[in-house]
């Protein structure tokens, strides 16, 4: 194959780097990219597709329908991209005529792809287009860490001669300035929780009490490895991982959720609305006072996981404006996520605006998640029990049979009134079957595929009809993910053959303790602002859903199939099994084309998650943990040993975690041999709880004896003033030394 290699410098970027010259701190990153020929395809009718993550297509109006993909830059701190230079190209033969055609109309709910008007600037031309393959996208922040995205063409197309050429590799030059923007000062930085690595790294003694995660240079103070967090976000108590802000009257059945995130080695507080509002007086609403709390959580306290623990009327979302399509406000839990910037920099109470252009910049928001969130749909104390108790059964005591499952229900999307034997314009299928590879390249899953259209030779086999019975039948059976693609909207699931689920269907399921993940392309689903079919799953009495992903409004699956099939890769591909972290993480790789008002920007507005952000998704059947560790320990001893094995085998990497309230809290992670060995030196009898995790496992508890020593034991206890004339003592009772 013929390759040309191809010194190239934009005349803009030129002039940018010529601004900056003089900047005496300036300095450059170099990166190269490489896309294979496998990866691009030319496809029926011109479309030209490139199988990536952070791939997706051109919905700019006019343009010519070539793909871009979005590649990301880790900044050193303190810096931003000014310019970026393209040094060099080295381009290979794609097709010697195809007639790529222009952009489509972005459309909900994906009726007939219909392409918008070719515009004579990019079709009336001849040579290579884009000209420069290589423009930065998005500059921001993400847990203190700066990143930069670039929008890279890997396909160049000549609208005169119909060549298309693939990019085989492109050199580029990022020239770096000191940045004018800085992200928000974290106080305390803990550093396992930054990295999932590290967490589930083997051999490894995690600092607990009140200096984890504290700056060097701080001022100095005494660690005791005791879970003690202070009321509001501070850096003088304990570090806390996940906070859960709920109303008075729900906060003791939270309280049982968070109890088990702490001994998991996830320390966790419940925090009321009530006291937020006293504490935050100047917000201008309940959700701006909600967000500068969870921005001191995430600064002091360290905090990566945020539950809002009610629907709307109990704790408030925000409504983020968009003029794309119309103009809307978007139900947006991502403003409590994304804490840097601001969303309503230009004062005039309409949040999250997306640039136009330099006389309307709008506002300073930063779509980049800096902690997970996820939120429970309920409003009564009742509501809240059944949340949590689904979240910890699901957790604590899976079922152990049905883990491995996965089921899709997809319907023709287009046209809507479908009939064997019309034409189809899209099909749901074929966004379920994008999906695919990610489960058969995992062991063990099993899936189930109901589509409407369940005779096309273009699927794998085995797929069977959907109908209404038919889902309905297959989620009370109980499967660990279902997957909907069709047409809906605020309490309508789209089924196939003219049918619908509806709220009642989704309170009625009867799937148990066999509780579903589930994951939506439709609109509307998840419209929390209203009593939606998604809220339903979850609030099912007798199963439903234990998590959910979906839409808030008009869902855009032109746009949306590569984020869901990033959602899947994530989990079953990179094990990011935290679904509220896969949630964020599916949007990220296109947060560089998000930047305006655009579909892009939409689907990271409208797309939030009804769950426990925390909760991990089981892969597969879970394992069962073999622990080996002291029934009873004494008072003076100052260690605790512990094994973990699957079967005979030693498990390394396993999270151990020894906590008694108020007294010790201590975490670790097996070696390579299985074994932890805690340092724990209690101050007082009683018992510990012993709690040991692992990926894709059935966690292990258990309640170990503290017992009296035999010999005098050096304690920190609470001084008790004994003044009274009792026991050969003498005093006046008057508590007073």
């Amino acid at each position: 194959m013929n390759r040309r290699s191809t010194p190239v410098v934009s005349a803009v970027m030129l002039a940018l780097a010529c601004s900056i010259a003089t900047v005496a701190t300036a300095a450059t990153i170099q990166r190269e990219f490489r896309y294979p020929a496998g990866q691009i395809q030319v496809k029926a009718g011109g479309v030209i597709e490139i199988e990536r993550s952070g791939a997706t297509r051109e919905f700019r109006p006019g343009h010519p329908d070539l793909p871009v993909i979005s590649e990301r830059i880790d900044l050193p701190a303190g810096m931003r991209v000014a310019s970026v230079r393209v040094l060099e190209v080295v381009t290979a033969p794609l097709a010697e005529r195809v007639d790529v055609p222009s952009a489509m109309v972005v459309k909900p709910g994906l009726g007939e792809i219909e392409r918008t008007e070719r515009n004579p600037e990019f079709f009336g031309r001849a040579g290579m287009q884009p000209s420069v393959p290589v423009e930065l996208s998005y500059q921001g922040f993400q847990r203190g860490q700066n990143l930069a995205w670039l929008q890279v063409s890997p396909v160049r197309w000549d609208a005169a001669s119909g060549r298309a050429e693939r990019i085989d590799r492109v050199k580029v030059e990022l020239v770096l300035a000191p940045a004018t923007e800085t992200a928000l000062v974290r106080e305390r930085v803990v550093p396992e929780w930054e990295d999932e690595r590290l967490m589930r790294a083997s051999g490894q003694l995690f600092t607990t009490g009140a200096a984890a995660g504290r700056k060097p240079g701080a001022v100095p103070m005494a660690n005791q490895p005791v879970f003690d967090a202070a009321q509001l976000p501070s850096v003088l108590g304990s570090p806390v991982a996940y906070v859960i802000v709920t109303n008075d009257s729900m906060a003791s059945e939270f309280q049982r959720l968070a109890d088990w995130k702490t001994q998991t080695g996830v320390p966790a507080v419940v925090r009321t609305i009530a006291t937020i509002r006293q504490q935050y007086p100047y917000g201008s609403d309940d959700a701006d006072r909600v967000r500068q709390f969870i921005r001191d959580a995430y600064t002091r306290w360290g905090t990566k996981w945020v539950l809002i623990g009610g629907d709307v009327e109990i704790v408030p979302t925000r409504l983020a404006y968009t003029t794309f399509y119309g103009s809307e406000h978007i139900a947006c839990d991502m403003y409590f996520s994304c804490l840097d910037g601001n969303w309503n920099a230009d004062g005039n109470s309409t949040f999250g605006e997306g640039y136009a252009d330099s006389t309307m910049p709008g506002d300073a928001v930063d779509l980049l998640p800096d902690v997970w969130v996820g939120r429970a749909p309920v409003t009564t104390r009742a509501d809240a029990q059944l949340f949590v108790n689904k979240t910890l059964q699901y957790t604590k005591t899976p079922v152990g049979d049905y883990e491995n499952s996965v089921l899709y229900f997809a319907e023709v999307l287009f046209p809507q009134h479908w009939n064997p034997g019309d034409f189809i314009s899209l099909d749901g299928a074929q966004l379920v079957e994008e999906t695919l590879p990610y489960l058969r390249a995992h062991p063990g899953i099993r899936y189930t595929r109901l589509y409407e259209n369940y005779t096309d030779s273009r699927w794998e086999p085995g797929s069977y009809p959907e109908n209404k019975a038919a889902v309905i039948d297959s989620l009370d059976r109980g499967y660990n993910v279902s997957v909907h693609v069709g047409h809906g909207y605020r309490n309508v699931m789209a089924v196939g053959n003219e049918q619908n689920l509806v709220n009642s269907d989704a309170l009625g399921l009867t799937n148990g303790n066999r509780v579903t993940n589930l994951y939506s392309i439709n609109c509307t689903s998840n419209a929390i602002d209203f009593p939606c079919i998604g809220e339903a799953f979850m609030l099912a009495p007798n199963g439903g859903s234990v998590t959910n992903v979906g839409s808030t409004r008009l869902d855009f699956p032109s746009a949306g199939r590569v984020y869901q099939k990033e959602y899947f890769k994530l989990i079953f591909q990179d094990s990011v099994n935290a679904v509220g972290e896969a949630q964020a993480r599916q949007k990220l790789p296109f947060v560089g084309y998000s930047n305006t008002d655009n579909v892009n920007r939409w689907m990271q507005f409208t797309l939030l998650l009804l769950g426990d952000p925390e909760l991990r998704i089981y892969t597969a059947l879970p394992r069962t943990l073999v622990v080996t560790h002291p029934g009873s320990v004494f008072v003076s001893d100052s260690t605790l040993a512990v094994t973990v094995k699957i079967g005979a085998t030693p498990l390394p990497g396993a999270r151990v975690v020894a906590y008694k309230a108020g007294d010790e809290y201590r975490i670790g992670t097996t070696d390579n041999s299985g074994v932890v060995v805690l340092p724990f030196r209690p101050d007082s009898v009683g018992a510990l709880t012993l709690t040991v995790t692992a990926y894709d496992a059935r966690p292990y508890q258990a309640q170990v004896t503290i017992s009296p020593s035999a010999a005098p034991v050096l304690s920190e206890r609470i001084p008790v003033i004994d003044d009274d004339n009792v026991s050969g003592t003498s005093g006046n009772g008057n508590g007073q030394l």
